[in-house]
C-alpha cells in the first residue's frame, strides 16, 4: 500500500521535483542520481504528510537538501582530487605522469633518510609533521620546555634538509 502511494505521489510529482533539482545540482549528469535519492529519502521518510496542501512544500525540502548533499559531495571529490594532484588544474604537472614519480621518489627518499636519522631527532619530526602536534602537546609529552621544543624541531629540519641535499635534492624541492 505505502509502495502504491509513493508511485503515485512521484508520478504526479516528478516533472517539477526534476527541475527543482536540476536548478540546484552543480553537474547536469547527476540529476537523476539526486532524484533517485530524493525517492530513497521519501520512501524512508516517517513524517509524511497527511493533507495534500503540506506534500508540495515537503517534497520540494527533500529535493533541495538531496542536491545540496550531492553537491557538497562533488565539492569535496574535487578537493580531495586537486589535493591529490598537489599542483593547481593550471599546472602541467598536475596532469603530468613525470611529475608524479619524481614526487613519488623524492618521498622514497625522505622516508629513507628519515630511517637513517637518529631516533630521537627522528622522533620529533615525526610528532610535529605526522601526528601534527603542536609545540606545548610535544613539549609536555618530552617533559621540556616549550623553546626547547622548538629548538630541536629546527635542528631536526636542518639536519633533514642537510641530509637531503647531499643525496641531491635541491634546497627548492624541499619547501
Amino acid at each position: 500500500m505505502i509502495a502504491d502511494e509513493i508511485h503515485e505521489l512521484l508520478d504526479r510529482h516528478r516533472p517539477w521535483l526534476l527541475r527543482v533539482i536540476q536548478s540546484r545540482t552543480t553537474l547536469a549528469s547527476a540529476v537523476e542520481d539526486v532524484y533517485s535519492e530524493v525517492l530513497l529519502a521519501i520512501a524512508k521518510s516517517d513524517h509524511r504528510p497527511r493533507d495534500d496542501s503540506s506534500l508540495a512544500p515537503w517534497l520540494c525540502k527533500i529535493a533541495i537538501r538531496q542536491s545540496a548533499l550531492a553537491n557538497r559531495t562533488a565539492m569535496r571529490r574535487d578537493r580531495l582530487n586537486k589535493d591529490y594532484a598537489h599542483q593547481s588544474p593550471d599546472s602541467p604537472a598536475a596532469n603530468d605522469p613525470i611529475f608524479w614519480l619524481m614526487d613519488q621518489e623524492r618521498r622514497d627518499l625522505v622516508r629513507q633518510v628519515l630511517h637513517e636519522m637518529e631516533p630521537e631527532v627522528r622522533g620529533v619530526l615525526l610528532a610535529k609533521f605526522v601526528e601534527k602536534l603542536t609545540y606545548p602537546q610535544l613539549a609536555q609529552r618530552l617533559g621540556v620546555a616549550e623553546h626547547v621544543v622548538q629548538y630541536r624541531v629546527a635542528q631536526a629540519k636542518k639536519r633533514l634538509r642537510q641530509m637531503l641535499t647531499q643525496r641531491g635534492i635541491d634546497q627548492e624541492d624541499l619547501s
